[in-house]
C-alpha cells in the first residue's frame, strides 16, 4: 500500500473513532441530566447536604428522599432527615418546596418529576 493510501486510511479511521466517541459521550451526558432531580437539605439557613437522585414514574418526592436520605416520620409528617430534627418548642420543623415554590401538599402526596429541584428546610417558623 502506497504512504499516501495508508495516510488516508489512518485520518478517515482516526476521523471516524472520533466522531463516535464524541457522540457517545454527548449522548451519555444528555441522559444523565434529563433523568435525574436534585434534593437539598438547608438547617438554620444553610445547606448541609445536596443528593441527585433518579427520577422513576409516578415516584413521590418522599420515596425519592428515603432513597438517598434517612428520615423519619411521625403521622405522615417528616420528623426528622439525616439526624437533623425538628423541635416543636422551638417551632421549627421540616418544610419544603419544588422549583423554589412552597409545595401544597405533603411529600407523601407530590410526584418527583425530571430536572425539579427539591429544598427541604428545617428552621424556625414564624
Amino acid at each position: 500500500m502506497s504512504f499516501l493510501k495508508r495516510l488516508v486510511v489512518t485520518m478517515l479511521t482516526i476521523l471516524v473513532i472520533t466522531t463516535g466517541v464524541a457522540g457517545c459521550a454527548q449522548q451519555s451526558t444528555s441522559k444523565t441530566n434529563s433523568d435525574h432531580a436534585t434534593i437539598v437539605l438547608i438547617v438554620n439557613h444553610k445547606q448541609v447536604a445536596k443528593k441527585h437522585v433518579v427520577v422513576v414514574k409516578k415516584e413521590t418526592i418522599i420515596k425519592a428522599l428515603r432513597s438517598k436520605f434517612k428520615v423519619k416520620t411521625t403521622k405522615g409528617f417528616i420528623t426528622s432527615i439525616n439526624g437533623h430534627t425538628q423541635n416543636t418548642k422551638k417551632n421549627k420543623y421540616w418544610m419544603y418546596k419544588v422549583n423554589g415554590k412552597t409545595a401544597s401538599k405533603g411529600a407523601d402526596a407530590t410526584t418527583i418529576h425530571k430536572g425539579d429541584k427539591v429544598a427541604f428546610t428545617l428552621n424556625a417558623q414564624k
